[in-house]
């Protein structure tokens, strides 16, 4: 029986034990797996790529809208709380110079909007709150 005939035999019986010591590796270094994300996404898209593990650090709180940063650890799909690489200016790629790390949802709110389209949406919103306020007063 060759090696990887043992590796999968023993898989298949252990299954369980061993998706739970991935989620473990995976939280534990979780730099790691932004940082070979990104590194695909930088070859897939043909721009630059010069990050290390010291440039991936992140913050409790997204500093774009100040909401808890969460690791969503052997989950999959999209997490508002989530980590998310910005390139600042796309095309630059991902350098130490040109990221930062934000909350998925802040980097999906700017994901291709311009700053006056955000502050149209800004405006609508809010003075549609103001005249659903008035409507509700009457």
């Amino acid at each position: 029986m060759t090696a990887t005939e043992r590796w999968r035999r023993y898989y298949a019986s252990h299954r369980e034990q061993e998706k739970q010591r991935r989620v473990v590796y995976r939280r534990d270094h979780f730099e790691e797996g932004i940082l070979s994300r990104a590194k695909h996404r930088a070859k897939t898209l043909g721009v630059p790529f010069s990050l290390t593990i010291a440039d991936i650090v992140v913050p409790s709180h997204c500093p774009v809208l100040g909401i808890p940063i969460i690791f969503n650890h052997g989950r999959k799909g999209y997490f508002p709380n989530s980590v998310s690489i910005d390139r600042i200016v796309p095309s630059l790629g991902y350098v130490p110079s040109n990221i930062r790390i934000i909350s998925a949802r802040a980097n999906l709110l700017k994901n291709d909007a311009t700053a006056e389209e955000l502050r149209s949406v800004l405006y609508y919103l809010e003075t549609s709150r103001e005249k659903s306020h008035e409507h509700s007063l009457i």
